[in-house]
């Protein structure tokens, strides 16, 4: 053989190289990274809703321990709870100031001293999920010692209890969940983007390289019988396309 043709089997064997090479590549890392995207988004889709799923049920709670107290207190003739009661009952529930409302009378059952200024009113009795979803991103990066004022309808009693709390407990709270939800995540994410990945990649890119590459040969030598393509067994489209090609 002379070198023009050493030299031109070369290029065609490089050329073929970087053809398949370049199918492999590009579908790949195409692939690849709309798989993560797709996921990445499902994920934000269910953890945005499942946060405020998280604050709302972690207010609820507070709210019912201070209703079992006003019960105890309703159920009293005293005007007011113990100083050392009302510490506890404040400490139990986070809050700065406890309080039920009835027949449009506020009783006052704990506080720790006036209040500062309120940033947030949530009625959780009329909460729905957008606005539940968009008070809980706001409430993740107002300043700690914000306060804020929660109150729904009681649960055995007639009537409304509320509280007002410093934010930084239900922050502390929420970025907990928000971290053990965002590991959990990632786990899921890679675990299905791997599934994913390696049953598209068999699926489509493998056939479809197979395709490339034999179209590339037999370009180059339509003449070789050698390089007829054999069909695989499929119906699909990817079937269909190799039936065509052989």
């Amino acid at each position: 053989m002379s070198e023009d043709g050493a030299s031109d089997t070369k290029t065609d064997e490089a050329s073929e190289l970087r053809t398949k090479n370049g199918v492999k590549r590009g579908l790949s890392i195409k692939l690849l990274l709309l798989t993560i995207v797709f996921i990445m988004l499902a994920e934000i889709l269910i953890f945005v809703p499942s946060m405020a799923n998280f604050r709302n049920v972690w207010l609820r709670t507070h709210l019912d321990i201070a209703e079992s107290a006003s019960i105890v207190y309703l159920d009293t003739a005293s005007e007011s709870l113990s100083d050392e009661a009302s510490m506890k009952l404040l400490e139990t529930t986070l809050a700065t100031t406890i309080a039920f409302r009835r027949d449009g009378r506020r009783q006052l059952l704990a506080t720790s001293g006036a209040p500062s200024e309120i940033v947030e009113h949530i009625d959780l009795a009329n909460a729905n999920q957008l606005s539940s979803i968009s008070s809980a991103m706001s409430m993740l990066f107002m300043p700690p010692d914000a306060q804020y004022r929660v109150f729904d309808a009681t649960r055995s009693i007639g009537g409304e209890i509320e509280i007002v709390q410093e934010m930084n407990y239900i922050q502390s709270a929420m970025w907990k969940y928000a971290r053990n939800i965002l590991f959990l995540s990632l786990l899921i994410s890679v675990f299905a983007a791997a599934l994913v990945y390696l049953s598209l990649y068999r699926l489509i890119v493998l056939p479809i390289i197979r395709i490339s590459s034999n179209m590339d040969a037999f370009s180059k030598e339509p003449e070789n019988v050698s390089l007829i393509y054999v069909p695989s067994d499929r119906t699909d489209e990817i079937g269909v396309a190799e039936n065509r090609l052989s």
